[in-house]
């Protein structure tokens, strides 16, 4: 068992502690000196933490240095907090300051594989017998554990410091605080638990989670030996698959590199569409879960099986159009589309109930596979580009022709098969009508979402909707008993001396009207009800309509009258109408195309090449102005406005004549500034010679 306080005859002697930063002659405050570190383990040594003696939480946050006193932390050199743990505070861990970046993502992963007792571990109980080969050449039957430790180490400096295993460390610290339910601290210090299901698991009943592994101290923290660590090429999901000898056993090696790439790109779909992140149990996909979700489906080989042959078959179809990973997973879901039937019970998150309730976990067990040979054709068609399917692919290109910027997305194009495949189980051709999708597109960006849930029924629970218009949330059904604000309870009655509603609108309502409006284009959140001075709707008691993309712009146009308008939005510019016919004229190349909604002429153009337009539209005698929309406000972009024309007289020089640009030819009517001469030499100006004394 290795000790974390350091042994009293290796251990330096300890520096006394540095004077508080005193503050100097201008005000500043002197940091104090960051306290030395003395050496631990002045040799290399290695040992093992196994059965009991193996590596818990307590001993990891004393290797880590685990501290939650900042102060503390900065005498140590580590000012920055590393994350925030389920107590809610920072935590500052000053053996691990000089370790390569922190990822808490990976740490909560190791933390949920150890939980799940996923993590390679020789206590499991499971032996198998081996033949042994003993030293006079004899060979006997002897009984080993089925799994050991993975013989990954955890490596110290001289110093104490971590060099390689942060992310299992903290993972372990992490696993044992959820085990134990921690969630908060109280004011005495005490920190706050509760009663967990992993305290219930078989094999974490009465203890928390501990971890076998090798401890390596003593080693160099010399940047020549640091840089080496863990320089090695990271195992992905198919990685780890093709070390798996039972799947394509009749593949050849070179064949199953690829068969177990797709597959492990199937797995990450179907992780996706059957909803298995949102599991409390199981919210991260790691290389353990991968393989378990594998083990519990295992007809998924199948169907990376027949993809595969189909893809390679004929490549020039659907390779570039559609991922031949998610290709298999979607004939999986289409295989496996008649489980629960057409009244299946679904719960809040569309889930199968029968499939997501399984125990002991979620498998093929409870699925149907009726539908599997229509899946396995609907490919094949597919694939052959033949002609009852052959729409399938125009919608693909549809969707990408109405924003050459932003191609289809997978989503979009699972959307399509989706469609696809409801009219394929009743016998229906595909036509480019029943293939189409319910999207919405936004009036001054053109990006479009989907506005409709399209799945293949069975465990898939479909896309993602979009968010919402208003407030930017998603729209959720009010139930019928239930009121805006919540539910509605008999007996919770208000108390005499609290206001109204009715009375808490009055009494907002001029402060509601001082609100100041943006200038610039409407909000494209539709507005509510026009409320007037007597708290009352419309003339007509209606609620004003949202105002449409011609309104916005002849706003726009009435307020900055002559201007070109240029409308921003992240890394794409885009002109509308009567503009982007203008802006064709003045940048040779540009495309103007109708857009699929509005029916106006649009030109885009990347914001990369904002200034060359800009350029381009002074030099042709026209005025742009950039309007950029940053979270939902426009503004307007004061470095395309003319300086001349700003409301406030920014960008004037002296006289309050504008400056202009260098390189770029002056405004008409207006004189160029003459250049100011630069003499040679180092750039200093030589001074004039005093008349008179010249020769």
């Amino acid at each position: 068992m290795v000790k974390a306080s350091k042994p009293s005859s290796v251990a330096a002697t300890e520096p006394k502690p540095k004077p508080k930063g005193r503050r100097g002659a201008r005000g500043r405050v002197r940091q104090a000196s960051v306290e030395p570190w003395p050496v631990i383990w002045p040799e290399v040594d290695c040992q093992m933490l196994l059965g009991n003696d193996a590596l818990t939480a307590e001993l990891a946050q004393k290797l880590l240095g685990w501290t939650y006193d900042r102060e503390e932390a900065v005498r140590k050199g580590c000012p920055d907090a590393l994350f925030e743990d389920e107590t809610g505070r920072n935590v500052y861990c000053i053996a691990n300051a000089h370790n390569r970046p922190f990822d808490e993502a990976t740490a909560r992963r190791y933390a949920q594989d150890i939980l799940n007792k996923h993590w390679s571990d020789g206590r499991l109980g499971e032996t198998v017998n081996l033949l042994t080969k003993a030293r006079d050449g004899s060979t006997k039957e002897v009984a080993y554990s089925v799994d050991t430790f993975n013989g990954e180490t955890i490596v110290l400096s001289r110093t104490g410091r971590v060099l390689s295993g942060q992310h299992r460390l903290v993972g372990l610290v992490l696993a044992a605080q959820i085990w134990a339910g921690v969630h908060g601290v109280e004011e005495t210090g005490k920190l706050k638990t509760r009663h967990t299901r992993w305290q219930d698991a078989p094999y974490w009943v009465g203890k928390e989670p501990t971890i076998e592994c090798f401890l390596a101290v003593g080693i160099s923290d010399a940047p020549t030996t640091v840089r080496t660590l863990d320089n090695v090429r990271t195992r992905t999901l198919g990685d780890v698959l093709y070390t798996e000898g039972d799947l394509f056993p009749n593949l050849a090696p070179s064949a199953r590199v690829p068969a177990t790439r797709i597959l492990g790109n199937s797995i990450k779909f179907l992780w996706d569409r059957t909803d298995m992140r949102k599991d409390s149990w199981t919210s991260a996909l790691t290389h353990s879960e991968g393989v378990d979700f594998l083990r519990r489906h295992p007809s998924l080989a199948d169907a990376v099986t027949h993809i595969h042959q189909e893809y390679k078959a004929r490549p020039k179809v659907l390779r570039d159009r559609f991922h031949i990973g998610s290709a298999a997973g979607l004939m999986y879901l289409m295989g496996m589309s008649a489980s629960g039937g057409a009244d299946g019970l679904r719960d809040g998150r569309n889930r199968l109930v029968e499939y997501a309730n399984a125990e002991p976990a979620p498998s093929e067990k409870v699925l149907d596979r009726k539908n599997w040979k229509r899946a396995a054709r609907f490919w094949s068609l597919l694939c052959a580009d033949d002609k009852s399917l052959t729409p399938v692919l125009h919608v693909f290109a549809e969707i990408t022709n109405s924003d050459p910027h932003r191609p289809a997305s997978m989503t979009e194009k699972t959307s399509v098969l989706c469609r696809a495949w409801e009219h394929f189980l009743v016998g229906e051709n595909a036509t480019r009508n029943r293939c189409s999708l319910e999207m919405e597109t936004d009036k001054v960006t053109g990006r479009r979402r989907l506005t409709k849930v399209y799945s293949v029924g069975g465990i898939d629970i479909g896309n993602r909707l979009g968010k919402a218009k208003e407030e930017g949330v998603p729209v959720v059904p009010i139930p019928e008993d239930q009121d805006e604000d919540g539910p509605v309870e008999e007996h919770d009655e208000p108390d005499a001396g609290d206001p109204s509603p009715k009375d808490l609108e009055e009494a907002t309502k001029p402060v509601r009207g001082k609100r100041p409006v943006p200038k610039g284009l409407a909000p494209t959140v539709p507005a509510g009800p026009k409320a007037t001075e007597d708290g009352e709707d419309g003339e007509d008691g209606k609620a004003p309509k949202a105002p449409t993309l011609k309104d916005e712009l002849e706003d726009l146009r009435a307020e900055y009258p002559g201007r070109l308008l240029i409308i921003r939005n992240g890394n794409l510019c885009r002109c509308w109408d009567g503009d982007a016919t203008r802006a064709a004229k003045s940048v040779p190349g540009t495309k103007v195309r109708k857009h699929p909604t509005e029916g106006l002429d649009i030109a885009d153009f990347p914001v990369t090449r904002l200034r060359e337009y800009v350029d381009r539209m002074r030099a042709s005698g026209y005025r742009p102005l950039s309007v950029e929309i940053r979270g939902g406000e426009k503004v307007i972009n004061e470095l395309v406005v003319w300086p001349e024309e700003s409301a406030k007289g920014k960008g004037k020089g002296k006289g309050g004549k504008p400056p202009t640009p260098k390189g770029r030819p002056a405004p008409k009517g207006k004189p160029a500034p003459k250049p100011t001469p630069t003499p040679a030499g180092k750039g200093k100006a030589k001074a004039p010679a005093a008349k008179g004394k010249a020769k």
